[in-house]
């Protein structure tokens, strides 16, 4: 009796210390690792996604995000102690163990399934200065699955598909934008929110985040099921993605730079003119004026002498303008004042070094610009109000944030510049636009040409890219890459990027250009019917192919195709079939017209465009496909060799596809949807809903808008055009479908918003 009675003392007096250890707070828990002399906060966000928050013991630290919005949540959370003093808290999906020795923490499914787990760490703190004050270096283990694929890290430029085996110190840069998330096969995501530059490592012994600075490891862990699921997460803590203007989805002419208001314009009429698709122009910088007047928020450049006028033209011409502005000013602008006076401006060294213009720079003239403070909000009304008065109320239609990771010279040697014209480099945006994708920010695009045209601008071409074949080439793959991107936009320097400037119709490059543009406009209710699914349902324009065929393992690691939405899949030309990729190369080594370069010059001068080539193509298992151009239907889970032409990519269709397919026009607006194509995809069940709204402002978030769901029973062969949904001012309330199958058959139907079937 006596011994029994002992031990369930000491059985109660255990369980006592261990639970002194830990608290329950009302999101979760606080726990004290006495042995590592650390202390650990766990906050539910909800019953799939948890704040990590690890400390030195006994010391405060209340530590707000910058990129998280949502506010942790008293869900249902169990928390309940092992007999070895581990806690477990478990929700409606995940079990998360904390062992209260070591301070790991272990991540399984509600059903046990092993999802994370970290490694202990030696030296989760290592004390560091950080200009003159005492912080540290903070570091997180974890231990994955060597089976196991891992995305994410944002536009990178190291081709990969997948991140792993590799070392990336993460610091935004002018042609990497770096985001620490990663998500994984298995469903779940960590989102490392320090801002510090990081070392990701991925090795046989860990995966890890270590940053140079940081007061506490601050993590969040996210369970999604899929790569859609971890996105969906990743949405519910930052931020959801609003709809961009319909307008924003055309093309979007850009250059560095354009240099007058009559050139502005100009390029508009001559589109206009030649029936050329368009419906943006972008202004890049220095419309300001000088290095002085740097950012101004006014067009102070003479060349600019009624910018209001210029805007208008472009109005009138029903085209859209964008422009760029900085989060810099020169020492001359108003801005630059109102921000001295409160003490708003950064202590950083910028581009521009000098005031006075070109290269190199001189230092006898320093610039005196400035980068402004955005965490502050009196900085961001001084921001706004200048912006607003200066060039908004002009009827400016967008702007585009120009260097919002301002280049600091203290940690760059030289200037790297934008992404060069090159076929390696056009490779590596596919890795990069899919994995950007994957840390859940889905509008996302490229240079068109690579943004450095300037080894291509050799003898051989004339002394410009725009007479280059080599160039010519390059730039019509990118292109039609561009087609199948979030947003087309064509940019670039030291040649101009107009298409009429590539030759004319009837022309191989001139002709392909046009054809590019021209099937976007095709694809833009699809385009914008997937940009409501990315806004209302967290999905995403350009998917890795894992995402919708995890079950196919060939498809994890394939960085040269991709799904665009939930229909299309995407093989871009990556490799030049015409012209040599290393010509321009040879042509600087012989100094552009010498021995080789002139041996080869004849050849490359005349190249046949027309000629058809070949590449490989893998297409997932478990579906079936259809050439989007001939409508030849094959079985996927193998690689074809596939004939190309320099008009056109392989694009292929899934079987159970619906795809809306607009009406030919000059710019989204010019004609309305009142007889939309509706192409069908036989093989499996599939749905689509088509969205609609007023196209351009934000009252589809107070339920202006309307959706016609669309349903395809392939057992049935019927379609299913559903009532349609919600209402907006200027909807159509009646209007005809033309539903195409691959064979050629079609039936038009007269929709009235109630429900028909079309059988076939």
């Amino acid at each position: 009796m006596k011994r029994d009675l002992i031990f369930i003392v000491c059985c109660l007096l255990t369980t006592w210390v261990w639970a002194q250890e830990y608290q329950r707070t009302g999101t979760g828990i606080k726990a004290s690792i006495l042995g590592k002399k650390i202390d650990v906060e766990v906050q539910w966000f909800n019953a799939n996604s948890l704040r990590v928050l690890k400390m030195p013991h006994g010391q405060t630290i209340e530590k707000k995000s910058l990129s998280v919005i949502a506010e942790p949540e008293n869900i249902n959370l169990k928390v309940s102690t092992q007999g070895n003093g581990n806690i477990v808290m478990k929700s409606r999906s995940l079990t998360v163990k904390l062992d209260t020795q070591t301070g790991i923490l272990t991540y399984e499914t509600s059903n046990g399934a092993s999802l994370l787990k970290e490694l202990e760490n030696v030296k989760a703190f290592t004390p560091v200065n950080d200009a003159g004050r005492v912080t540290y270096s903070v570091y997180q283990s974890f231990e994955t699955d060597k089976g196991e694929g891992l995305y994410g890290l944002g536009q990178l430029q190291n081709g990969q598909m997948m991140q792993r085996g590799m070392e990336k110190y993460l610091v935004q840069g002018n042609i990497e934008d770096v985001t620490p998330i990663f998500q994984s096969t298995k469903g779940y995501g960590v989102f490392w929110d320090n801002y510090a530059g990081t070392m990701y490592v991925d090795n046989e012994q860990e995966t890890s985040f270590r940053s140079d600075v940081g007061d506490c490891i601050d993590y969040y862990f996210m369970y999604g099921g899929s790569a859609d699921g971890v996105i969906a997460q990743i949405r519910s803590l930052t931020g959801s993605v609003p709809m961009m203007p319909l307008w924003s989805y055309g093309f979007m002419q850009s250059k560095e730079r354009y240099k007058s208001q009559d050139e502005v314009v100009g390029v508009v009429k001559k589109y206009r003119e030649l029936g050329i698709p368009l419906d943006c122009i972008i202004q890049d910088w220095q419309y300001w004026g000088g290095n002085y007047l740097w950012n101004a928020m006014e067009f102070l450049n003479y060349e600019y002498r009624d910018p209001k006028r210029m805007i208008d033209e472009v109005h009138d011409l029903n085209a859209h303008m964008m422009i760029s502005i900085w989060s810099s000013f020169g020492l001359k602008t108003k801005p630059f004042k109102a921000l001295k006076e409160e003490g708003l401006l950064m202590d950083m060294a910028t581009w521009p070094e000098s005031g006075v213009e070109g290269w190199p720079p001189n230092f006898d003239y320093p610039s005196g610009v400035k980068v402004y403070d955005p965490y502050h909000p009196k900085a961001r009304d001084i921001y706004w109000k200048y912006l607003n008065k200066g060039i908004f109320q002009l009827g400016m239609d967008g702007w585009w944030m120009d260097s919002t990771e301002p280049d600091h010279f203290n940690q760059r040697d030289v200037w790297t510049g934008d992404v060069g014209s090159s076929w390696d480099m056009f490779r590596r945006q596919i890795t990069a636009g899919l994995n950007f994708s994957l840390t859940g920010m889905p509008h996302w695009n490229t240079d068109l040409g690579g943004f450095f045209a300037g080894s291509y601008n050799n003898r051989l071409g004339n002394g410009t890219a725009t007479k280059n074949p080599m160039f010519h080439e390059l730039y019509v793959r990118w292109s039609q890459f561009g087609v199948f991107c979030p947003m087309m936009r064509s940019h670039g320097a030291d040649a101009p990027r107009e298409i009429f400037l590539y030759g004319k119709a009837g022309e191989p490059v001139y002709d392909a250009l046009v054809d590019a543009v021209k099937l976007r406009y095709s694809l833009i209710p699809y385009i914008y019917s997937t940009s409501w699914e990315v806004s209302h349902r967290n999905s995403t324009f350009m998917r890795a192919l894992f995402m919708d065929f995890l079950n196919d393992p060939k498809t994890w690691d394939i960085g040269s195709e991709y799904m665009f939405g939930s229909a299309f899949l995407v093989a871009p030309v990556l490799h030049a079939q015409y012209t040599p990729e290393q010509a321009q190369k040879l042509l600087k080594e012989n100094e552009g017209w010498g021995c080789k370069a002139q041996e080869s010059a004849p050849s490359l001068l005349s190249v046949d465009f027309t000629q058809p080539k070949e590449m490989e193509v893998y297409l997932p298992a478990g579906s079936q496909w259809y050439d989007f151009w001939t409508n030849e239907v094959v079985e996927g889970g193998r690689n074809l060799k596939v004939a190309t032409v320099f008009n056109r990519i392989p694009l292929y269709v899934r079987a159970g596809s619906i795809v809306p397919l607009g009406p030919d026009v000059q710019y989204v607006g010019e004609k309305k949807w009142d007889n939309l194509r509706v192409c069908v995809y036989p093989g499996a069940d599939g749905n689509f809903t088509l969205y609609e709204d007023e196209g351009d402002n934000y009252n589809y978030e107070n339920g202006a808008y309307t959706e016609i769901p669309m349903a395809w029973n392939d057992a049935k062969r019927m379609l299913t055009i559903d009532a349609r949904r919600g209402c907006y001012e200027g909807m159509l309330d009646k209007r005809k479908f033309t539903v195409r199958m691959p064979d050629g058959s079609e039936k038009t139907v007269a929709y009235k918003g109630e429900k028909i079937n079309v059988k076939f």
